[in-house]
């Protein structure tokens, strides 16, 4: 299989996965606020964002240095492995000990009922015990066997839906349901190292300590800018519990979930051609320049009308997930759709600049990025509440885009912004639509809003006859890959 047709079925593969992944995360996130009240549900949001802080610390840039290493190195595969696991090992038990210290530090801040509490240390204990599931996705992602994260990334869902599903049913109470994540976690480890076992053989649990300083070297400037990156993205949760209220958390928060959920398609896309990016980066530059710029534009075209969906049916959507009486979360969604697309393309960016060893500049990138968002986060929090702290985050993410962008193009010449034009215009001519006929039913608005952005993206030309011949390949993978599975068999 030549490698457009790999990207096409891992791109289709992944994005499948996540799109059935995001229902069973949804319906999670429905029943749970749905179970709480506006003050618990806001409660639940601020532990899984603080916990969601740390949980970064637990890769510290492994992930994508390892599908990096293994991609160049296949033959070393089980050294590698070994070695990240025992290193990934020992950093698990120190963030574990960070989240215990930082719990009882923000108690003195503000006060935390003993449940509270509780949930913290059960949902750190359970975040800092997925190292080894993330390790097994990065292998396989090297291996371009998207099918096995897939597999994963559905079986998570499904069994953290399953357990949520279960507290709610049976009134078991807010501590359950972080009870619920422990054992979704706990079971898709196991499932993790099945998948392991059988397809590349049983991990060797020891390390090479001149390996382990490579793997260390070139994955802590990563690292480092995912955990400032994720502190930007939850500082504003932890500012509005202190400055505000835990209820305003869950009226910020209830929005940011849709975002972040809806953002892991980005992450199909991305990791599919991570790959290939790697290789590119050794062999071609001028290549690699024309994959980044054909990957921003589809990223561009799925992130758009997600942007117009969300801005002007955020009322409809906030009902039908979250129920009448977190209403309030329609404001701030309104917001941060715009925040899909700027996550989509500084996904992209960051694994742009890995594949070219240019980690230094994405880190650099985000210490501006989490600069920005703090100070504005001081000014505008006190004064408008989670409102702006919707703006802050939208702010903050601007400026990680101009950045990445600039520091993409300065490694690779050539790449510019204009493929944005085309999606962005017909994004416009669904608007317009939606705006017309959002009053008679959402669902009915979304379609003939999806439908009028696909006639204009046809009409401006949006794509070369080229990359619709790749689409076609892409809508056929379903097919090809049952062969290809078939033919395994």
């Amino acid at each position: 299989m030549n490698a457009v047709k790999r990207v096409a079925k891992n791109s289709f593969v992944t994005i499948s996965a996540k799109a059935i992944s995001s229902l069973p995360s949804l319906l999670s996130l429905a029943l749970v606020a749905r179970y709480l009240s506006p003050d618990l549900f806001g409660e639940y949001i601020f532990v899984t964002a603080f916990i969601a802080v740390f949980e970064v610390f637990t890769d510290m840039g492994y992930n994508s240095i390892l599908v990096r290493e293994i991609t160049r190195a296949k033959d070393k595969l089980q050294k590698i492995v070994g070695t990240a696991i025992f290193a990934k090992s020992i950093i698990a038990l120190i963030t574990f000990m960070i989240i215990f210290i930082s719990s009882h530090v923000l108690a003195m801040i503000v006060q935390l009922n003993p449940e509270v509490k509780k949930a913290i240390y059960i949902l750190g204990f359970a975040v800092c015990m997925d190292f080894f599931t993330d390790i097994v996705i990065s292998t396989v992602r090297a291996h371009e066997k998207m099918e096995y994260e897939a597999v994963i990334i559905v079986f998570n869902s499904v069994t953290s839906l399953s357990f949520v599903a279960l507290v709610t049913i049976l009134d078991l109470g807010f501590i359950s349901l972080f009870w619920a994540r422990l054992y979704s976690i706990v079971l898709t480890m196991g499932f993790s190292l099945l998948i392991y076992t059988k397809k590349f053989g049983m991990p060797h649990f020891r390390q090479e300590r001149g390996m382990r300083r490579h793997l260390t070297k070139d994955a802590l400037p990563l690292g480092i800018g995912q955990v400032i990156e994720r502190f930007y993205t939850r500082t504003n949760f932890i500012l509005i519990r202190v400055i505000k209220s835990v209820t305003e958390v869950g009226f910020y928060g209830g929005a940011y979930k849709i975002i972040e959920q809806l953002s892991l398609i980005s992450v199909s896309v991305v990791t599919a051609v991570f790959p290939v990016f790697s290789v590119l980066s050794q062999s071609s530059r001028p290549s690699l320049a024309l994959a980044h710029e054909k990957t921003f534009k589809v990223l561009a075209v799925i992130s758009l009308p997600i942007v117009v969906i969300l801005s002007f049916l955020s009322e409809q959507i906030t009902s039908i997930i979250f129920g009448a009486k977190h209403m309030q979360i329609a404001q701030p969604l309104k917001i941060l759709a715009f925040a899909v697309f700027l996550s989509f393309s500084n996904l992209l960016f960051k694994f742009t600049l890995s594949a070219v060893n240019r980690q230094n500049l994405y880190r650099f990138n985000a210490i501006v990025a989490f600069s920005v968002n703090l100070a504005a986060a001081l000014l505008l929090i006190p004064s408008h509440g989670y409102i702006g702290a919707c703006i802050t985050f939208l702010a903050s993410s601007s400026i990680l885009f101009i950045l990445g962008h600039y520091s993409v193009a300065k490694s690779l010449p050539g790449v510019s912004l204009y493929v944005l034009v085309k999606p962005a215009a017909a994004s416009l001519i669904m608007a317009l639509v939606i705006i017309f006929i959002k009053d008679v039913n959402v669902f009915f608005a979304a379609a003939c809003g999806i439908f009028a952005y696909a006639v204009a993206l046809i009409a401006l030309k949006t794509f070369t006859s080229e990359e619709m011949s790749l689409l076609k390949r892409t809508t056929s993978m379903k097919k090809d890959y049952s062969e290809e599975t078939t033919k395994r068999a």
